[in-house]
């Protein structure tokens, strides 16, 4: 895989929830809603290509400045999971919240190989085993922490709805072909088949 390569061992996948769109204008329920929305997106092509492929207007910004481009009216809207949206407050300034989980992003624990190779087998199997147990707390803790937001935002207001998930996967299927012959096909295959 690519981690080796670059010198580092991966030890477990912890959880950064599942992206979704929020905005002032419309709930999104299907991929139509998206045109013409601008979007605070984060600086990745893949992101880019994804809303422009959807009809939205993706424009990145740095994430100290969504809150307020959401006030002034600079943008429409962004996308994050739901604990990002209420713990940075962007229901004061936003009123749909469409669960689109159009991307999971998870976040990654690893080491150096180096620091790695250096360490005594029964000190690597300590570590792992307790990157093991670490990584089952935190997708617990992740999952309550989650809950607990969304049910914030909607106490302050927020509308939040399901959207037609089958109806985005079928649209964004040109932005898996621009990249098919740049990931391993086993890999976008696991993609694909996580649902």
């Amino acid at each position: 895989m690519l981690l080796p390569k670059a010198g580092f061992r991966g030890l477990v996948m912890l959880d950064a929830g599942q992206r979704s769109v929020y905005n002032n204008k419309r709930p999104i329920e299907t991929p139509k809603d998206m045109v013409g929305l601008k979007l605070r997106v984060p600086e990745s092509q893949v992101i880019v290509d994804t809303f422009n492929t959807l009809g939205a207007s993706p424009t990145p910004m740095p994430v100290g400045e969504i809150y307020n481009g959401l006030q002034q009216g600079v943008i429409d809207g962004a996308e994050n999971a739901p604990l990002f949206v209420d713990k940075m407050k962007h229901d004061e300034v936003s009123k749909y919240f469409s669960e689109t989980n159009h991307f999971l992003i998870p976040d990654f624990l690893i080491i150096s190989l180096v620091t790695w190779k250096k360490l005594p087998p029964d000190v690597q199997k300590i570590i792992q085993e307790t990157s093991v147990e670490m990584q089952q707390w935190e997708f617990e803790a992740w999952d309550k922490a989650e809950s607990q937001s969304v049910a914030e935002l909607q106490a302050h207001g927020m509308k939040i709805n399901k959207v037609d998930v089958a109806s985005f996967r079928e649209a964004v299927q040109p932005v898996y072909k621009k990249y098919a012959d740049k990931i391993d096909a086993s890999i976008l295959q696991q993609i694909r088949d996580t649902k």
